[in-house]
């Protein structure tokens, strides 16, 4: 199997087996990857776009439908905030409704359902990381709990139409994550955000394997230099396990990482990205 991606300013063109994807979401999910990344903290510290997009994310890679309803809805949504804008016709606003309200349920049914999944194992994971010292919780946030997306729809119509645009659904859904229920992005520390965020990753991952699917790749971007010398042996430890499979780390001091991972009795190759791209 041969992955391509072609890039020419202003245009990226994907194929597989020299063959171009008619839409680049059939890719989604095909070669399943989870990420820790330098910025991936605003996940936590950020606003509740990025947590959207996390559990986005997670979701779609192993649930293709999901994706679909996904895309249908954000689509619609453009729609719908242009003609409140405009002030458009009632009528049409009506069919836009009709066509949000499906996707919209089906959005919160299902991150609800993978919420009951993820939360326990990623609690598991940050109790090993943190050694117990707090309780962790993920509480979700949204408009559905209290009526499904066409009631909500009609009981926000007003206030839709004073700001012209859609002031509830799934696109306004958000995620708390606490320790001991004090709020983590208020209240948390660096080492204790650090902490959560790796535990929410390696949680997608294991949940990822879980549903089924190949053991993604794991992608660690420049962790040596986010992460303390005892969080690292904690992540190393727990990526000695059988439940991972094939990781890729960056680094730009590759003797350090070298040097670390070979204390962590982990078999590795290192690979000079400046000598690949001569």
């Amino acid at each position: 199997m041969l992955i391509t991606c072609k890039y020419r300013p202003g245009t990226k063109e994907f194929l597989k087996n020299e063959i171009p994807y008619e839409k680049l979401s059939d890719h989604i999910g095909f070669i399943p990857v989870v990420m820790i990344a330098p910025d991936d903290t605003d996940i936590i510290r950020g606003g509740s776009e990025l947590r959207r997009r996390f559990l986005d994310a997670a979701i779609a890679q192993s649930d293709p439908e999901y994706l679909r309803q996904l895309m249908t809805y954000n689509k619609v949504l453009a729609q719908r905030n242009a003609l409140l804008k405009s002030a458009g016709d009632q009528a049409v606003l009506s069919i836009l409704n009709a066509q949000l309200s499906g996707p919209g349920d089906h959005i919160h049914a299902t991150r609800k359902k993978y919420l009951e999944q993820f939360t326990p194992i990623c609690s598991g994971l940050y109790a090993q990381i943190s050694g117990g010292k707090e309780v962790p919780s993920i509480a979700y946030s949204s408009g559905l709990e209290e009526a499904d997306m066409t009631a909500l729809l009609k009981k926000h119509a007003f206030a839709d139409r004073e700001a012209g645009r859609s002031t509830a659904g799934i696109h306004r859904d958000d995620l708390q994550f606490q320790l001991d229920v004090k709020a983590l992005k208020e209240f948390g520390s660096q080492g204790q955000v650090k902490s959560f965020l790796i535990a929410l990753k390696l949680a997608q991952f294991q949940l990822m394997a879980q549903n089924g699917m190949r053991k993604p790749i794991l992608l660690l971007d420049d962790i040596f230099e986010k992460l303390d010398a005892a969080r690292l042996d904690i992540l190393f430890s727990i990526l000695r396990t059988e439940d991972f499979g094939q990781v890729f780390i960056t680094d730009a001091d590759p003797d350090r990482s070298d040097g670390f991972l070979k204390n962590a009795r982990l078999e590795h190759a290192v690979y000079d990205v400046r000598e690949l791209l001569r």
